[in-house]
């Protein structure tokens, strides 16, 4: 026996296969019922001693210091996002490589990505954003790492920093970070 749940389901699957009014207005129906996300980019920078490029950030209170990174905008590319972001926190012109982490289930609907980048150009400089940047190793992270990524660099440690992504949710990288 078929349930009301499932045969409201299949009309409203058929509705959508012969949907009369153009792929516009499909687009916009889609849009109003989905969720939405904000995305956020974060850089992973190292240097040649393979230590990581922190920023103390100017708007955290509690914890300050985190990779450059922040929102993609709309119609804009991760890399492009990625590569703007840190030329605008701290004055680097980078080259975005892999995808090295991405994270969802946060309170707030968003998704984190972490990708590698390259520094090709640029002088590493404070902005309104972050007031100041340095090289840490990842056995001396300061104190004031945003817990996730701290948790994120301990994955890569574990994993030997080898290329590749990691997908995860914040209780996967701690179990009181769920919580955050």
């Amino acid at each position: 026996m078929i349930s009301l749940r499932n045969m409201i389901y299949r009309l409203s699957l058929i509705a959508w296969k012969y949907w009369p009014f153009g792929h516009r207005t499909k687009w916009l129906a889609q849009i109003a019922l989905n969720a939405r996300f904000m995305v956020g980019a974060m850089a992973l920078i190292e240097d040649e001693q393979g230590r990581v490029l922190l920023g103390r950030h100017t708007y955290r209170t509690k914890h300050p210091w985190g990779m450059p990174g922040g929102w993609l905008k709309a119609n804009e590319s991760l890399s492009e996002a990625l590569a703007r972001e840190v030329r605008e926190e701290i004055g680097l012109v980078v080259e975005v490589g892999e995808v090295v982490w991405i994270g969802s289930g946060y309170q707030q609907p968003r998704l984190d990505i972490v990708c590698r980048a390259k520094v090709i150009g640029g002088q590493l400089q404070p902005s309104l954003e972050i007031s100041e940047a340095h090289y840490f190793a990842y056995d001396e992270l300061p104190a004031g790492l945003m817990p996730d990524q701290r948790a994120i660099f301990g994955m890569l440690r574990r994993r030997g920093n080898r290329p590749g992504a990691i997908a995860s949710t914040p209780a996967d990288l701690d179990p009181d970070q769920g919580s955050q």
